[in-house]
């Protein structure tokens, strides 16, 4: 932070990404990381003043580091192929000046987002008090009628400012649109009655015209609402979204869609279309993401373990907090949690509609999930994780 001039939230971004560019995509860096900030919070949260005491020195080495690392980082911070290239600077910079190795390297940059990312050390998570974050965060976010314009929506955030870069490749999977007037399938209340969170294997395959038709009308863009005035209608979708902001983006995982090479993309919600991100195949470094998945682990309830090993669809919500903040501040982490919840729903019915079996997933590791995606867990995070497929029971 202190060497790029950037704020908390850009710097636990970049630190995130270093760590996920060192490491290779080893999620043992951020494992032994929690680890040692859980045991030593109180130490690591005094590490910031002695390295400003460091850096402070103006003939150091560290000091000097420093102002060549922000001297470059001012170069390069806009383009996100030269930021990679910024992080095999500083790496070699740290190798050669401080004689860390990368697996160190990416230890310290997880602790040190730790660190960044919270004031102070974590308070007993079960604690209910008055100073215990939830309850806190409800008080400073409720509105207030004496507040006035000091709470209103800022509309002056317009475009995609605050908006995580995801790194697509260029290469783009259209999706079939379908004609809603010849739909046919179960009434709604037959839908309602048949969703269920479905437990055990998930297997199966999706054919394109399904995931099109789920992805269409659940989250894509369907149509428009006039403004007053000359304002230019503003563009809708199938559930509500604080402000029309829909700071909600879906990010799938597709094992088993023919049509769709196996990997992760980003649903693009106007052009009805997947922006490929990668080509890996994600199922095993997945698992190990939930307490619900991950055959080491005992489950968490008597309904058992979740096998998705083989599931076809992955679907994740993930939430772009800052450009939702930009707008409403406090206020916006509660209508992004609401816009999760109406998102979520939608998905959940489609798949019923469609005859398959769907399961929302609220447990999860945080940051093992956003590492795998690529989403740095600050300025962007997943808020939730749904499995769609044909479950077979585990025996």
């Amino acid at each position: 932070m202190w060497a790029t001039g950037t704020g908390w939230p850009d710097s636990v971004a970049w630190l995130r990404q270093f760590a996920r560019t060192i490491a290779g995509g080893d999620a043992h860096a951020r494992a032994r990381a929690e680890l040692s900030y859980a045991r030593n919070q109180q130490d690591w949260h005094g590490q910031p003043v002695r390295a400003h005491e460091v850096v402070g020195l103006a003939d150091g080495p560290i000091a000097r580091l420093s102002r060549l690392y922000a001297r470059a980082w001012v170069m390069v911070r806009e383009d996100f192929d030269a930021v990679g290239g910024f992080h095999a600077f500083v790496a070699e910079g740290l190798r050669e000046h401080c004689g860390l190795v990368d697996a160190d390297l990416a230890e310290v940059a997880w602790i040190m987002s730790l660190v960044t990312a919270s004031a102070e050390p974590r308070v007993p998570f079960f604690a209910d008090a008055p100073s215990a974050l939830d309850r806190q965060y409800h008080e400073q976010s409720k509105y207030f009628a004496f507040r006035g314009p000091d709470q209103a929506a800022d509309d002056s955030t317009g475009g995609e400012q605050g908006r995580a870069s995801l790194p697509v490749s260029g290469r783009t999977v259209r999706l079939p649109r379908p004609d809603a007037s010849g739909v046919d399938g179960p009434s709604l209340p037959d839908v309602l009655l048949r969703r269920r969170s479905r437990h055990g294997r998930y297997v199966g395959s999706f054919s394109l015209d399904a995931l099109g038709s789920l992805l269409f009308f659940s989250a894509a863009v369907t149509g428009s609402a006039p403004l007053p005035g000359d304002q230019p209608a503003k563009l809708v979708r199938s559930h509500p979204s604080g402000g029309g902001r829909y700071p909600i983006r879906l990010l799938l995982y597709c094992h088993q869609v023919a049509g769709v090479p196996r990997g992760l993309y980003l649903y693009d919600p106007d052009r009805h279309a997947l922006d490929e991100l990668s080509r890996e195949d994600l199922s095993e470094r997945l698992l190990p993401t939930s307490m619900w998945l991950d055959p080491r682990l005992p489950p968490p309830k008597a309904t058992g373990r979740i096998d998705a090993a083989a599931c076809p669809l992955w679907v994740f919500s993930v939430a772009d907090l800052t450009y939702q903040r930009l707008a409403y501040g406090l206020r916006s982490y509660r209508l992004v949690l609401v816009e999760c919840g109406h998102l979520a729903q939608n998905l959940a019915l489609l798949a019923a509609w469609q005859g398959r079996d769907c399961i929302g997933l609220g447990g999860y590791f945080d940051d093992a999930v956003n590492e795998v995606l690529g989403v740095d867990g600050v300025t962007s995070s997943v808020l939730y994780i749904h499995l769609v497929g044909d479950v077979e029971p585990v025996r």
